[in-house]
């Protein structure tokens, strides 16, 4: 059965990660689950697959003005610290296409997570 603790995991890998595991089979293997439910989920490429995004991020899951908050906080430098906008997605447990709505790699929020800031009250900082 694979866990959202997996997928988590295996977002981190990226492509260097599942070629030093000898590939999807090889990631496959040490997780002890079958090649083809990996690759359900996982692409070659270290990206997951829309169904794992689903996962990590069921409908519902909710970003709050808090998250946004922080996010803006983090800088350039701080989203490199955390491993990219795949890392600081992991660290929120949300997918990494989730975040990318509201978070630019410069570190700069996006138009919908400054309007999002500023219907909730909290205005962009």
């Amino acid at each position: 059965m694979v866990t959202t603790e997996m997928l988590r995991e295996w977002q981190r890998l990226g492509k260097q990660g599942i070629a030093k595991a000898g590939g999807l089979d090889g990631v496959a293997m040490q997780y002890g689950v079958a090649s083809g439910a990996l690759k359900i989920y996982l692409r070659v490429d270290g990206t997951l697959t829309k169904p794992a995004e689903d996962r990590l991020n069921p409908p519902g899951a909710e970003i709050t003005p808090k998250m946004l908050r922080e996010w803006q906080r983090f800088g350039k430098q701080g989203i490199a610290k955390a491993g990219g906008l795949d890392g600081v997605a992991g660290q929120y447990g949300i997918a990494s296409g989730t975040l990318k709505n509201y978070l630019r790699a410069d570190g700069t929020l996006t138009k919908r997570a400054e309007d999002r800031l500023r219907k909730d009250g909290a205005g962009p900082m």
